[in-house]
């Protein structure tokens, strides 16, 4: 590993620590010593998203996507941050551009990268049109990535939120029941948990 790898690494643990700041700072200088790298610059994407930064981040895919057109995963957070800024049509239209190049984008050689991705398409489809106001539909999608990755827990607490609201007590608690099981690990079950209490569920 030379200098300028080392430089992006420790940006990258950074922001995997959760120290939004120093990872911007250690991206930028690296892109200001590789300006090619597409990849660092998605990361600085990814940064920025993160931390709200939703114009800044916008303005990293929107590069990124051009350099790396048939890169699904690139227009998939393109997508996500059109929706954050509220530019729903493009983003409906940028997540269906990205889920047409799943069938030709080499850099899943593994099937199962293809179909995780794909549900992560249709998540943030369903996202996207529950904001348009487009429930029902917003609901089928989500189905849709359910089957594919059965157990998601982020899916399936979106799941158990939306059939709160909508009045389903009784789906939403049997999700819950999952979710807040000790395996389901230490970053969800305090999110399922305060779903409960919110709602005043019995388990």
């Amino acid at each position: 590993m030379n200098e300028f790898e080392e430089l992006r690494w420790q940006a990258e643990k950074l922001y995997h620590q959760g120290d939004l700041a120093g990872a911007e700072a250690g991206l930028r200088e690296y892109l200001r010593l590789v300006p090619d790298d597409s990849g660092a610059l998605e990361s600085l994407g990814h940064v920025h998203f993160e931390a709200g930064d939703y114009a800044l981040a916008l303005a990293c895919y929107t590069t990124v996507v051009s350099v790396l057109p048939h890169k699904s995963s690139a227009h998939l957070f393109l997508a996500s941050t059109l929706h954050r800024v509220g530019h729903f049509v493009e983003a409906d239209e940028t997540l269906a551009h990205a889920e047409e190049l799943l069938a030709t984008d080499g850099s899943m050689p593994r099937p199962e990268d293809a179909a995780n991705l794909r549900a992560e398409i249709i998540y943030e489809r369903a996202l996207l049109w529950k904001s348009m106001h487009r429930d029902e539909d917003a609901m089928k999608e989500l189905f849709r990535a359910l089957a594919i990755e059965e157990g998601h827990p982020r899916f399936e607490l979106t799941m158990a939120e939306w059939q709160l609201v909508s009045g389903h007590r009784s789906e939403a608690a049997a999700i819950l029941a999952r979710l807040v099981e000790p395996d389901c690990g230490t970053y969800w079950r305090p999110m399922a948990q305060e779903l409960v209490a919110r709602y005043a569920l019995e388990l």
